[in-house]
Protein backbone atom coordinates (compact mmCIF):
# COMPACT_ATOMS: atom_id res chain seq x y z
CA UNK A 1 0.00 0.00 0.00
CA UNK A 2 1.28 3.19 -0.99
CA UNK A 3 1.49 6.75 0.85
CA UNK A 4 -1.27 7.83 -1.73
CA UNK A 5 -3.45 4.69 -0.97
CA UNK A 6 -2.70 5.78 3.00
CA UNK A 7 -3.82 9.01 2.69
CA UNK A 8 -7.03 8.40 0.58
CA UNK A 9 -8.27 6.07 3.14
CA UNK A 10 -7.71 8.53 6.15
CA UNK A 11 -9.35 10.88 4.18
CA UNK A 12 -12.61 8.94 3.29
CA UNK A 13 -12.50 7.47 6.75
CA UNK A 14 -12.53 10.52 8.13
CA UNK A 15 -15.08 11.66 6.39
CA UNK A 16 -17.72 8.27 7.07
CA UNK A 17 -16.83 9.21 10.49
CA UNK A 18 -17.91 12.98 10.62
CA UNK A 19 -20.84 11.86 8.52
CA UNK A 20 -21.98 9.27 11.54
CA UNK A 21 -21.18 12.43 14.07
CA UNK A 22 -23.11 14.47 11.71
CA UNK A 23 -26.31 12.23 12.01
CA UNK A 24 -25.71 11.41 16.13
CA UNK A 25 -25.86 15.21 16.78
CA UNK A 26 -28.55 15.56 14.22
CA UNK A 27 -30.58 12.47 16.27
CA UNK A 28 -29.48 14.17 19.12
CA UNK A 29 -31.24 18.34 18.29
CA UNK A 30 -27.70 19.91 18.74
CA UNK A 31 -27.69 22.48 15.38
CA UNK A 32 -24.19 22.01 14.25
CA UNK A 33 -25.12 19.63 11.46
CA UNK A 34 -24.72 22.69 8.87
CA UNK A 35 -21.10 23.08 8.63
CA UNK A 36 -20.01 19.20 8.86
CA UNK A 37 -22.39 17.74 6.18
CA UNK A 38 -20.32 19.65 3.72
CA UNK A 39 -17.31 19.21 5.47
CA UNK A 40 -17.99 15.20 5.76
CA UNK A 41 -18.58 15.45 1.61
CA UNK A 42 -15.65 17.26 0.55
CA UNK A 43 -13.26 14.28 2.69
CA UNK A 44 -15.03 11.20 1.17
CA UNK A 45 -14.65 12.85 -2.27
CA UNK A 46 -10.86 13.71 -1.35
CA UNK A 47 -10.32 10.44 -0.45
CA UNK A 48 -12.17 8.71 -3.38
CA UNK A 49 -10.08 10.85 -5.51
CA UNK A 50 -6.73 10.12 -4.50
CA UNK A 51 -7.55 6.16 -4.40
CA UNK A 52 -8.51 6.08 -7.88
CA UNK A 53 -5.60 8.41 -9.10
CA UNK A 54 -3.40 5.77 -6.95
CA UNK A 55 -5.54 2.90 -9.15
CA UNK A 56 -4.92 4.90 -12.22
CA UNK A 57 -0.77 4.94 -11.50
CA UNK A 58 -0.85 1.43 -10.23
CA UNK A 59 -2.58 0.08 -13.41
CA UNK A 60 -0.58 2.39 -15.93
CA UNK A 61 3.05 0.70 -14.71
CA UNK A 62 4.24 -2.05 -16.16
CA UNK A 63 3.93 -5.52 -14.78
CA UNK A 64 7.96 -6.62 -14.25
Amino acid sequence: MTRLDRLGLTLLAGGIGLGVANLAMWALGVGVGARLAPLSGVLMAAGLVLLAVGVMKELRTPEE
